[in-house]
């Protein structure tokens, strides 16, 4: 009992499960709004769409060590691809930024490699279901004067809410976690000031580098 009024005051565990819960707000709002917009694109007869949706998916193969690795190099201060491409185009304020050690940006950082390693995925889910969609209801709603965004809120969304419900449901599961690709980023950490930390991050922590198995 004395590890439960422990959790309860612990300032540290507070934030990590904040952190979590920014998670669980923000990566199914991006990568779902991201990922419906993507497939809507692709299932309207774009050129090289099936290009484009390799590319996208592209992603997905990889681990999340791989990924994690990757944006670490491309965020890093001195030789890092994002801070080059600030210098380009002549942002000098960012040309050196330290984008995992800084607590304002390190979280959002991770954030945004999570979201684009998953929106191919979830992109593939919604262009197999707008093409499951008979080509009757839009045929039906265009002559009735509906068209772009009327279609789209109307006729599509609604028929792959079973789809948007299961995809809710992983991204919650994967907000809950980030543990590999927090670890790997932020060197098991957790970031500047534990600015980055996630529950299962601390929970590892306090166990493999601690040793309080009993509290982790």
């Amino acid at each position: 009992f004395n590890n439960f009024i422990k959790l309860y005051r612990d300032e540290q565990f507070w934030q990590a499960l904040s952190h979590n819960g920014i998670a669980l707000i923000v990566l199914p709002v991006a990568t779902l709004s991201l990922a419906l917009f993507f497939a809507f694109l692709f299932t309207q007869g774009i050129r090289m769409a099936r290009f484009f949706r390799i590319v996208f998916f592209f992603p997905q193969v990889l681990s999340a060590v791989v990924v994690a690795v990757l944006w670490g190099f491309i965020y890093h201060p001195t030789v890092g691809l994002l801070n080059a491409f600030f210098e380009v185009i002549g942002i000098d304020a960012l040309a050196n930024f330290t984008w995992l050690g800084d607590p304002k940006t390190v979280f959002g950082s991770i954030l945004v490699v999570v979201i684009w390693q998953s929106v191919g995925f979830y992109m593939v889910l919604f262009v197999s279901g707008m093409e499951g969609i008979p080509n009757e209801y839009y045929e039906a709603a265009r002559l009735d004067g509906a068209a772009g965004w009327t279609l789209f809120a109307n006729i599509t969304v609604p028929l792959l809410w079973e789809t948007l419900r299961t995809s809710l449901v992983f991204l919650a599961i994967g907000a809950m976690d980030l543990f590999a690709i927090v670890t790997v980023m932020t060197n098991g950490t957790g970031g500047p000031s534990q600015a980055a930390d996630v529950v299962p991050v601390l929970l590892y922590r306090t166990a493999f580098t601690n040793g309080e198995f009993g509290y982790a």
